[in-house]
Parts: C-alpha cells; structure tokens; sequence
C-alpha cells in the first residue's frame, strides 16, 4: 500500500502496527489530530444527538490510549 511508504507512517505508525507502542509524543500528536478533527465535526453539526456521539468517540478514545496502547521511551 502507498500510504506504509510515507514519513507520516513511518514517524507515527509503523511502531505502533509492529509493537502496538507509541511514544508519548506519538500519542499527543495524534490525538491532537483527531480532536481538531472531531471539534470540526462537533461545531458544524446541528443535531445534539451526533454531538453526544462524538462526545462519547473522544472519551473512548482517551481510554483506549491511555490503557490499551503502551507507551514506551523515545529511543534516539
């Protein structure tokens, strides 16, 4: 696939699919990421009902990163 042969993957991913670990600054970077994408979503959307679901997308998705992914030192 194109997208494994991109420095984005590489830099944010490929550990993670490998090793299911990311670094700290992995994990910041990346649910940065998502959160401006979801705040997007959440500003432009009318219905309470989809708020309440991108509310509860965010909340799963912290737990996720904090408790499934493990988080490893940054190796240099």
């Amino acid at each position: 696939m194109w997208f494994k042969g991109t420095t984005i993957y590489k830099k944010h991913l490929e550990e993670f699919v490998t090793n299911k670990t990311m670094t700290l600054k992995q994990k910041i970077t990346l649910n940065l990421f998502a959160d401006s994408m979801i705040a997007i979503a959440f500003f432009t959307v009318d219905k309470w009902s989809v708020r309440v679901i991108l509310i509860l997308v965010v909340i799963y998705k912290y737990y996720y990163f904090i408790t499934k992914i493990k988080t490893v030192k940054a190796s240099k």
